[in-house]
């Protein structure tokens, strides 16, 4: 996938741009030379500059979604950063608490995008489904182990009336992607719900 996405965002996407890029200064030669025969082969041209910048927003879109750039020009806890503000953002309506006590360097590299990967997937399907005004995130290197804890903790009681919602299998039918990417990366996984009635979801690798 970092290969994929690197060959998408450095190869074709950059084709692209420069093919728009001479279509663009084919485009301000024909506009100086005012000649009226040229005015066909113009609008043709023209029409073909918004269809390639649709095309090259498609592949970085592509890109990312296979590998955010930032984790590999930045790190992972930049990265985590980043998508707490940014999911912050685009929930106004719940607050992201972080804990991260560990360093870059103490995460694996092939573990980084299974990590990443989990956050934004169990985050997004807290928002949608779960009714809570805060998800806290703690990444942790202890006894040997990393742990990745998110907790959908809500802070108003009026939320915990999720609790007996789901039963455990529910949970863990819609954490599956979580779970299957833990296992897949050699680590354990728990899912279930907490006192307050929101989720408490563990992963975690020994390294």
């Amino acid at each position: 996938k970092k290969k994929l996405a690197f060959g998408l965002h450095e190869g074709l996407a950059q084709t692209l741009v420069m093919i728009k890029m001479r279509i663009e200064r084919k485009l301000a030669q024909f506009a100086a030379s005012k000649v009226p025969e040229r005015r066909a082969p113009d609008e043709s041209l023209a029409s073909i500059v918004p269809l390639l910048q649709s095309a090259i927003e498609d592949v970085q879109s592509i890109a990312t979604g296979l590998r955010p750039s930032s984790l590999d020009e930045l790190g992972l806890l930049p990265t985590i950063d980043w998508f707490c503000r940014e999911f912050e953002r685009l929930h106004p309506a719940i607050g992201v608490p972080d804990e991260i006590s560990l360093q870059e360097k103490d995460v694996p590299a092939p573990l980084r995008i299974v990590i990443y990967r989990i956050i934004e997937s169990a985050f997004t399907n807290i928002a949608r489904y779960e009714n809570t005004d805060q998800i806290e995130l703690a990444l942790r290197l202890k006894d040997g182990a990393i742990t990745l804890a998110i907790d959908d903790a809500p802070q108003d009681t009026r939320y915990a009336a999720t609790r007996n919602r789901n039963t455990d299998a529910d949970l863990q039918g819609r954490f599956g992607e979580a779970q299957q990417r833990t296992t897949l990366s050699g680590g354990s996984f728990r899912i279930a719900r907490g006192e307050a009635g929101g989720v408490r979801l563990r992963a975690s690798w020994a390294v």
